[in-house]
């Protein structure tokens, strides 16, 4: 039996109802059976005590907890020198990685070892922390099956380590353009500009908001040169299929312009991100509308573009009862409001932060 909740922005995964009450057992470490607690992947606040971190269960055969087991943590930085901490198992048989901070921003191992052989391995990945705030974190939660892991935008991860100017243009519809927003600075765009300068204070972060409401894959494309291409832009924010999906165009003819538009881009040295839809009540939770999202995910897998899953997010969010319709979309039903706007653009900014420090591995 599992139990799932959210802590710190992370999905813990508990392990409950198994086996029977916690065993002294006589059995060697070798015998015993290790199992993660927690998320095998982690998003941590560099430089900070986080409360999400790497915890294992040790059980014996009969699946018993086995209290007062000694566990090692090592973490093991990409860089650095790897360090190491022992702990015991509980009476419930868990240990965790508890008063531990990782130092800086980058891309960790950790092993947790009973005895000789028996090894769980973790991933943690310390990002900035002024992106991880807790505010930010706990009003965001990035869960299990949202965390954004981009890849294919390596001049964007280079111009941001080598701490150098980067353009962005976000193309998109009206969610681009902003409306629902309470003020234009309240755009998802806006805040997630904001949110990249601050987590990159060394580059010069330009964005440039191209969003034209009811647009659909065909009309963006028609206006790719004057809104986008003039400014050769280093990144591109794609946000389409919505309108798309809500006017019934043809399949085929929204996956041929959106396959045109990136290759557009692509020839022109720019990189894409694709940001596919919100989710709302009513059209936005249809097996039709299902269908436009899971063709551009298609186009995505096909030209290898990252794609920002805010409808996965959304949906997320819904499900673990963390937010109401009413608390991501507004009054008009289809529009986001400030916090999910303040979301999409915690989830742009944590996916490429995860790429420039190694999240992408």
């Amino acid at each position: 039996m599992r139990a799932r909740r959210l802590l710190a922005g992370s999905v813990i995964v508990l392990a409950s109802g198994c086996g029977g009450s916690p065993s002294d057992a006589p059995i060697s470490d070798e015998q015993a059976t290790i199992v993660s607690t927690s998320r095998r992947t982690e998003y941590v606040a560099a430089g900070v005590e986080s409360a999400a971190q790497p915890a294992v269960l040790i059980r014996d055969r009969d699946l018993h907890a086995l209290r007062a087991r000694q566990v090692r943590f090592v973490i093991v930085p990409d860089s650095g020198q790897t360090t190491e901490v022992s702990t015991q198992s509980d009476t419930g048989g868990h240990a965790s990685l508890t008063g531990s901070r990782f130092p800086v921003a980058g891309h960790y191992r950790v092993d947790a070892h009973v005895g000789s052989t028996n090894l769980i391995q973790f991933s943690v990945l310390a990002l900035p922390a002024s992106l991880l705030t807790p505010t930010a974190f706990a009003r965001c939660p990035l869960l299990d099956d949202t965390l954004p892991k981009f890849s294919g935008i390596s001049h964007t991860v280079a111009l941001l380590r080598g701490q150098r100017p980067l353009s962005i243009v976000a193309l998109g519809s009206s969610s681009t353009f902003g409306t629902g927003a309470s003020d234009t600075s309240l755009s998802f765009p806006s805040q997630f500009a904001r949110q990249l300068q601050r987590v990159f204070p060394g580059s010069a972060i330009r964005l440039i908001n191209a969003g034209v409401g009811g647009n659909v894959a065909t009309d963006i494309d028609a206006r790719l040169e004057r809104d986008v291409l003039v400014h050769a832009p280093e990144l591109v924010i794609l946000q389409t299929g919505t309108n798309d999906a809500r006017k019934n165009v043809p399949l085929d003819t929204m996956r041929a312009a959106t396959r045109r538009t990136i290759a557009r881009i692509r020839e022109r040295g720019g990189e894409v991100i694709i940001l596919d839809s919100q989710r709302f009540q009513g059209d936005g939770e249809t097996p039709q509308f299902l269908t436009y999202l899971s063709a551009l995910a298609d186009v995505a897998t096909e030209l290898s573009v990252p794609v920002a899953r805010r409808y996965g997010w959304t949906s997320a969010a819904l499900a673990a009862k963390k937010y109401t319709y009413a608390d991501l979309i507004g009054p008009d039903h289809l529009h986001q409001t400030d916090l999910a706007s303040e979301c999409t653009a915690h989830l742009l900014s944590t996916g490429i932060a995860a790429a420039v420090y190694g999240g992408t591995r």
